[in-house]
């Protein structure tokens, strides 16, 4: 009896597959976890004396930038499934640019 319910289960497509609005939510979840931690690590960078600071104002540009456009797209995927938009990414992108440039500013 129990094969045959799991069987009806995996064959009517009642699985635990996530919907398509979970995917996009998770996939723009995991681009904002790593914007913020590479902002995080760099702010920790420049209070331990590792990196200068002049690259600061820079840096916290691209991450408001960043977040202003992530916020706009998390607003659009909670109504739709709409997948994390080329503007989030390249949004994460200038912020892992900029804090790059700044590691190396004397």
């Amino acid at each position: 009896m129990a094969l045959l319910l799991g069987l009806f289960i995996i064959g009517s497509g009642m699985t635990c597959q996530p919907s398509d609005k979970r995917r996009a939510y998770n996939a723009m979840a995991t681009v904002a976890y790593t914007t913020d931690a590479a902002y995080k690590t760099y702010l920790d960078l420049v209070v331990t004396d590792k990196v200068s600071p002049r690259g600061m104002g820079e840096v916290a540009n691209a991450y408001r930038a960043f977040q202003a456009t992530y916020g706009a797209t998390l607003a659009l995927v909670q109504f739709t499934s709409e997948p994390a938009t080329p503007a989030v990414i390249e949004a994460s992108a200038a912020v892992m640019s900029a804090i790059e440039k700044a590691k190396v500013l004397p």
